[in-house]
């Protein structure tokens, strides 16, 4: 999915998953036991920090999503990164991997019931004035929080000098996800509409939601720690998953779309008449 600057894409064996719109919300299907990765891409020419979430877990810190700004990715413009997993440490990931709910990460990282969506919130950067020894930036920016970029997107000149840095928490202007599925979101589906095109009530939306994720293999993703000072929140972009069956019980039309063969407008050259002498 994407809005108008940014996009997101859930990966699976390298390619795009297949995604359904319902209700101005976008779905994809899962497949428990399959590991799926997320691209995040920036059409800006701005550099941006991107915190993905999945069922509500942060992925780099396993944290759950307390409504203000944490780890992320910094993504650089026109750029893209694709996050293959929970981050174990700056080397290697534990995929993202589809399981049955009641073996969902978030059970266990404190979040239980928030299986199904994948969200990440986008950040844009305030204006980096100065730079500042890496030794003093430490001992004197004790508030402040890493953020992670992958080290093949960073160019062979890179300092790796972080900017001197102050988060201003209290100037971040408060925003509220929409990312949130199963028991904190049954208001969200009062109702669907099942393939024979009946209304079916959905009482507890967690019903549908049967999907959750969980650590799959572990995978190389080297990145290093780079500071990102926040400016505010410019997006906020969520993707829900459920099997077939729940995406039924959602009303997710899964019928593919009918192929129309058009006239061709261009072709080969024209093959004068027996009689056309020019």
């Amino acid at each position: 999915m994407k809005d108008k600057t940014y996009e997101i894409r859930i990966l699976v064996n390298g390619r795009p998953a297949k995604e359904f719109t319902h209700d101005n919300k976008t779905f994809v299907e899962s497949r428990i036991g399959t590991e799926y990765s997320i691209q995040i891409k920036n059409n800006d020419w701005q550099r941006v920090l991107a915190v993905p979430t999945v069922d509500g877990i942060n992925v780099i810190s396993g944290e759950p999503d307390s409504g203000e700004p944490g780890e992320g990715y910094i993504v650089n413009g026109n750029s893209s990164v694709t996050i293959k997993g929970f981050r174990k440490d700056l080397d290697s990931v534990g995929a993202f991997k589809f399981c049955r709910k009641d073996f969902s990460y978030c059970n266990e990282a404190g979040a239980p019931g928030n299986n199904g969506v994948i969200g990440v919130q986008i950040f844009s950067e305030k204006p980096r004035a100065s730079f500042a020894p890496l030794q003093n930036w430490l001992s004197t920016n004790t508030h402040a929080v890493p953020n992670f970029r992958e080290c093949s997107a960073l160019p062979d000149t890179h300092p790796g000098v972080p900017c001197e840095y102050d988060r201003y928490r209290d100037a971040i202007p408060q925003f509220s996800s929409n990312c949130s599925s199963g028991s904190n979101s049954s208001g969200q589906y009062s109702s669907t509409v099942n393939y024979s095109g009946k209304v079916s009530v959905v009482n507890n939306v967690a019903d549908a939601f049967g999907v959750g994720t969980t650590w799959g293999t572990e995978q190389i993703s080297k990145v290093t720690l780079e500071e990102f000072e926040i400016n505010c929140n410019v997006s906020e972009m969520c993707i829900y998953y459920a099997s077939v069956t729940g995406l039924k019980k959602l009303g997710v039309p899964l019928v593919k779309k009918e192929s129309i063969g058009f006239p061709k407008a261009f072709g080969s050259f024209a093959k004068p008449p027996k009689s056309w002498k020019g």
